[in-house]
């Protein structure tokens, strides 16, 4: 079948510019010379990266291999003898820039002057090709991912991935479907916590910790015929349901056999370990009758376990448990909002030169919290609480304030209080505390020589050496710093000659045992020597008999605080005080020949 172009159109050289900007390669042989290219459009520069000058006049055996050139020209033979369009899907074609994949079409064209052209059309397809198979390779892919994730998801529905043991999801389907069992079936909730592993993997990395875990849930695995299932509920948590009642002492054999498991060292990558664990234990129904409520009381249990740190960190859930913490939750939420209530005050309690008449060289200034729901909370009670919960610094800023807005209203009066003491955990000893505490007094005009920090040893003192740097501004102003409850927190011989401190509190355990124990006396005389030596003051926490003032008087320079010589009181009774010279009022001791020693 032959196709003739038109007269007119092929006298008109829009044919030819219409060519030239065709997307697609178009290109032209003359088969009465030799099959010479006549026409090689702008596409076909750029598909074969060789200009149509270098192709016009010549044919295939100029520029292909004789192989590829012999394939190309029986192809146009067949397209011209046979009249016939062909159609080539597919077929490699070599370039300058390396072989393509071409998409090419010929036809019989007869001219107007009767000559015999085959007219082309090319296409690279390469890329399109490589795209589909990319395609193809990405469905198969996705294919085997999706059935792969399937499979996984299934599993993960009902197991831990890390440890093989349930996880939370399949352990409250086991414990559900076992409380929905008979009437009158008994069986216990065990909730474990591995004490410290934080430290684990924040020392050694959480793939080092990951092959602990593993092994734990192998131990956890190997346990007693009564374990139901064993789940690991989330990090370094555990649960095991155990088909034993609350009160049998099965339950007690086997969480001292689980421990004493757990503990068994355990050597991974050259290194050995011992965990521990904390354990708590509910009962079903004696406890709780619903899985939440169960994992909850047997974590609250488990808690309880870890506070008492003894050899024996497994702790059963009762109702007086369950009472603490929620009074211990009450404080916590009250606390917070104590100082915006205005439900905190202060009281001070005076400190005495004991050998001097009981000259008043001090004030301790200690918070007080009378909440409207929990009545008057004592500090011992609410202080851990704001420690553990990161609300002591609004305390401490709370004290410190009011302390020196009584210290600038009592100046305006005339009245000089002598030097205040304020208590800051350890904890807090860095950049931030003492900016806030410049700021305060330079607020209130208070200068620093009036105020001793005394700092508690609820933190190893050891880690905050450097941090006492912080107040290094303050205490060349005169700022004094004090370690309280010295002898029974984390205090040290070998560190006490490092810090930059003015003045050690010799706890009032020590005090109390003074006239009845040997080694207490020894203890106080060995402090009191430590601060001779390195120029300390030394104060007497807990004074509480005349026994112990007489006693305490015969050390040079000690001072004494107790409920007998002063107990703490609103500064309105310390002035009234002052002002008598002797009586009581608000609970203090005034004692005939009391001297007040200004600091200002």
């Amino acid at each position: 079948m032959e196709f003739k172009l038109p007269p007119s159109l092929l006298n008109e050289s829009v044919l030819l510019d219409v060519i030239e900007h065709l997307p697609a390669g178009v290109f032209a042989k003359d088969q009465g010379n030799e099959f010479q290219f006549v026409i090689w459009n702008r596409e076909m520069e750029r598909i074969f990266a060789t200009p149509r000058e270098l192709m016009l006049g010549k044919n295939d055996y100029d520029f292909f291999a004789p192989a590829e050139a012999d394939y190309y020209r029986q192809t146009d033979i067949d397209v011209m003898n046979g009249g016939v369009v062909i159609d080539i899907a597919e077929e490699r074609v070599t370039t300058k820039r390396g072989q393509i994949i071409a998409h090419t079409i010929k036809v019989p064209v007869t001219l107007n002057d009767g000559r015999q052209i085959l007219l082309g059309i090319l296409e690279d397809i390469t890329e399109t090709l490589e795209n589909r198979r990319k395609i193809a390779e990405y469905q198969a892919h996705l294919e085997q991912l999706v059935e792969a994730r399937t499979h996984a998801l299934r599993e993960l529905a009902c197991r831990d991935p890390l440890t093989g043991l349930s996880n939370r999801a399949h352990f409250f389907e086991v414990l559900d479907a076992r409380i929905a069992g008979p009437d009158g079936e008994r069986f216990s909730l065990i909730y474990l916590d591995l004490d410290r592993f934080k430290l684990v993997n924040d020392t050694y990395g959480h793939d080092f910790g990951d092959q602990i875990l593993k092994v734990i849930g192998v131990r956890l695995q190997e346990k007693s015929d009564l374990t139901i299932n064993v789940a690991r509920i989330g990090g370094d948590e555990f649960a095991i349901l155990l088909d034993a009642p609350i009160d049998s002492s099965a339950v007690d054999a086997f969480c001292s056999e689980l421990l004493a498991s757990l503990r068994s060292r355990i050597e991974l990558e050259g290194r050995s370990f011992q965990i521990d664990a904390s354990l708590g234990v509910c009962g079903f129904p004696d406890d709780a009758k619903a899985s939440r409520q169960m994992l909850q009381q047997a974590d609250m249990a488990m808690y309880c376990a870890k506070q008492q740190r003894q050899s024996q960190r497994w702790c059963r859930f009762t109702t007086t448990l369950q009472l603490q913490t929620s009074h211990d939750l009450s404080i916590e939420q009250g606390i917070l909002q104590a100082i915006a209530n205005d439900e905190l005050f202060i009281e001070y309690q005076p400190q005495f030169l004991a050998a001097e008449s009981l000259t008043m060289t001090g004030l301790e200034a200690l918070a007080r919290w009378r909440s409207p729901m929990l009545g008057l909370v004592p500090p011992a009670t609410f202080i851990p609480v704001a420690e553990r919960i990161g609300f002591v610094s609004q305390i401490t800023d709370f004290v410190l304030d009011a302390v020196c807005k009584d210290l600038q209203r009592l100046d305006a009066q005339g009245i000089c209080l002598p030097r205040v003491s304020i208590n800051v955990s350890s904890t807090e000893l860095d950049e931030g505390t003492a900016a806030r505490i410049e700021a305060c007094l330079r607020r209130h005009g208070v200068s620093p020589e009036r105020i001793t920090l005394e700092i508690t040893e609820n933190a190893p003192l050891t880690s905050s050496i450097r941090m006492f740097s912080a107040f290094d501004g303050l205490r060349r102003q005169g700022l004094r710093l004090s370690i309280d409850d010295f002898g029974t927190g984390y205090s040290s011989l070998a560190y006490i000659a490092e810090l930059a401190i003015n003045e050690i509190k010799i706890d009032r355990s020590f005090v109390r045992a003074f006239l009845e124990n040997g080694k207490s006396e020894s203890i106080i005389r060995a402090i009191v020597g430590i601060g001779e030596a390195f120029g300390y003051q030394i104060v007497a926490e807990g004074v509480e008999s005349e026994a112990q003032l007489a006693e305490l008087a015969k050390f040079d320079g000690l001072v004494v605080q107790g409920f007998l010589t002063a107990r703490p009181a609103p500064i309105e009774a310390l002035l009234h005080l002052v002002g008598e010279g002797e009586g009581s009022q608000g609970g203090l001791r005034a004692t005939p020949g009391f001297q007040w020693a200004p600091a200002c």
